[in-house]
Parts: structure tokens; sequence; C-alpha cells
């Protein structure tokens, strides 16, 4: 017969499993994110759309990752006699654990994905940056050839709607 502590400790292992998952998915992509600043600069459109395919692998296994973290946090939950909260946080998980070593390990854990999490976030936004500019850029060399067309021209305007007066800016100082 199981007992209680047991079925606590399954269950706590299943959970730190599924957070080690979560880390490796996060190292994956991180590295595709710094991979795609690199192509991004290289202007290498092929690759990019080789490794967006390979980064949408990685969020279909986060998306699962998901589901199993609160598979796990609801079995850690039972087996302690809580009541359960499919969404329940890491850090209310570490405050069922009666164990400080295991709690202790959750929190170094949470504090390993979130910081994950930020570099993540930093190198996405510094992706999107380069593709604004690359955007700006593309925009610029096309006006620089083929001259810049009217404001009306780029979005359909309702001929009797007052002017909103916002105007495309431009990377490029067309002044002579």
């Amino acid at each position: 017969m199981v007992t209680q502590r047991e079925s606590s400790r399954t269950a706590y292992v299943q959970l730190i499993e599924v957070l080690e998952r979560y880390t490796q998915i996060y190292r994956g992509l991180i590295q595709t994110a710094e991979e795609k600043r690199q192509l991004l600069v290289r202007s290498q459109d092929h690759e990019l759309r080789e490794l967006a395919a390979r980064e949408n692998e990685w969020l279909a296994e986060f998306s699962q990752c998901e589901k199993l973290r609160k598979q796990a946090a609801v079995k850690l939950q039972e087996t302690v006699g809580q009541k359960v909260d499919e969404e329940a946080s890491l850090s209310d998980l570490q405050l069922i654990l009666e164990n400080e070593e295991q709690a202790n390990q959750l929190r170094m854990i949470q504090q390993q994905l979130q910081q994950l999490a930020k570099q993540l976030h930093d190198l996405n936004e510094r992706n999107q940056a380069l593709l604004q500019q690359s955007m700006v850029l593309i925009h610029d060399l096309r006006d620089s050839l083929v001259g810049r067309p009217a404001e009306s021209e780029y979005v359909y305007e309702n001929p009797k709607a007052a002017s909103t007066g916002i105007k495309r800016q431009s990377g490029i100082d067309f002044r002579t």
C-alpha cells in the first residue's frame, strides 16, 4: 500500500521533472532567439523561416509542458490534502510542501525559470526592434528608388473625414 508521504514524493518528483523540461525549453527558445537576431542582421529570410518552424515546435512543447505542470500541481495538492487549484503558482506550491529541502529546490527552479523567461523576453524585444528597423530601411530604400508617394497612397482615407495629421516617419533624411 502506498503511503501519503510516498504519493506526495512521487507527485513532487513529477513536478520537478516538468519544471526541468521547462528549463530546457526556455534554453532552446533563447538559443533560437539568439540565432534569429543573427539571421535578422544578415537578412537571411529562408533561414529565418526554418528557424520560425523550429521555434513553433518549442512553443508547442511548452504548451504540452504547461498541461503536465498543471496535472503535477493538482496531484501534489491532492496528496498533501490541500484544496485543488489547477492554476496554483510555484510559490503557492512551495507553501504546501512540508519538506523544507523540497520547498527550497522548487524555489531555486522557480528563480531559474524567471531568469530564463526574462532573458528570452529581452532577446525577443531586441529582435522586434531589429525587425522594425529593417522595415523602416526597406520602406526608405523603396522610397528613394521610386520616389516617396503621397501619404494618401499608403492608406485609404475617407474623403469626408478630418485628417488625422499622422505621417509616416522616415529613417532617411531626403532633404538635399
